[in-house]
């Protein structure tokens, strides 16, 4: 497993860990980091935002050599992202926290919730799903970021921001949309590519069930990536569920509403 590189905002005592998506680092969630800290409110917990492996400045676990008669390693899967969290927190002597996940990042959440239920106080599942589409389409995409490295991340970067942020706030906030296209594509090909083939495999829909920690599901109304309504399934599919709302945005929702998502987690997290 991978100890990842970690940002930490506030002083509380309880810890919110916050897992990004696809292509992200800690970055994208700097907005929302200063949004909650800007409250002043001592009870709230102290923000890490964790980048997986491969992603922002983790590093990417090092290939074992192939050797006579064996194949090579086993493709990456969100139980290998969920050991690299665990190990992190080990590291960073967090025994329990409150997990955000967006995206990717919720995938990774959902395993943590469902098969690491004691290390999680509350779950918010952002802008994410149970499955993402077509394990082929992951597959695709590994494979081309694997053969042209940071060609083929400059390509996906141009048009992932354009799902990911809503055309009315790339056209105001020109500057912070730029800078998510480079965040992406800045990624490392391998790290991405490994996340590409966690993607591929991943199917929660038998994980939602065993969660007990109280859930809040958090939705974009633009999101093209991971609509509403299936944040709406999932949060009647959790076994504890607390509510689900709503928020005018794509899908990178605490970049273009930080605001109103600190809003909704400082009450999620005092009624929990």
């Amino acid at each position: 497993m991978t100890m990842l590189h970690s940002r930490t905002t506030g002083s509380g005592h309880r810890v919110a860990v916050l897992l990004g998506a696809l292509g992200s680092s800690a970055d994208m969630w700097a907005p929302l980091q200063d949004a909650l800290s800007g409250t002043g409110d001592a009870d709230l917990p102290r923000l890490t935002a964790l980048e997986l492996r491969g992603h922002g400045a983790s590093p990417v676990p090092p290939v074992p050599p192939r050797s006579a008669g064996h194949r090579d390693s086993s493709p990456t899967t969100v139980s290998d992202l969920a050991g690299d969290v665990l190990t992190t927190l080990d590291g960073l002597g967090i025994d329990h926290a409150d997990i955000v996940g967006l995206s990717i990042g919720g995938a990774v959440a959902q395993y943590l919730a469902a098969r690491h239920s004691d290390r999680v106080t509350t779950l918010t599942l952002m802008c994410t799903a149970p499955v993402f589409g077509e394990p082929s389409d992951w597959t695709t995409r590994a494979t081309a970021v694997r053969a042209r490295g940071t060609d083929t991340l400059r390509e996906l970067a141009e048009t992932t921001v354009q799902r990911w942020l809503t055309g009315e706030f790339r056209r105001t906030r020109p500057g912070t949309a730029l800078s998510v296209e480079e965040m992406i594509s800045r990624t490392t090909p391998s790290g991405y590519a490994a996340c590409c083939d966690a993607l591929s495999t991943f199917d929660g829909r038998d994980l939602l069930g065993d969660i007990t920690a109280p859930t809040l599901t958090l939705a974009a109304t633009w999101d093209r990536t991971c609509p509403p309504s299936v944040l709406e399934q999932m949060n009647a599919a959790v076994g504890n569920p607390v509510r689900h709302v709503e928020l005018p945005a794509a899908h990178l929702l605490p970049v273009e509403l930080p605001g109103q998502v600190a809003d909704v987690l400082r009450d999620f997290w005092a009624g929990a």
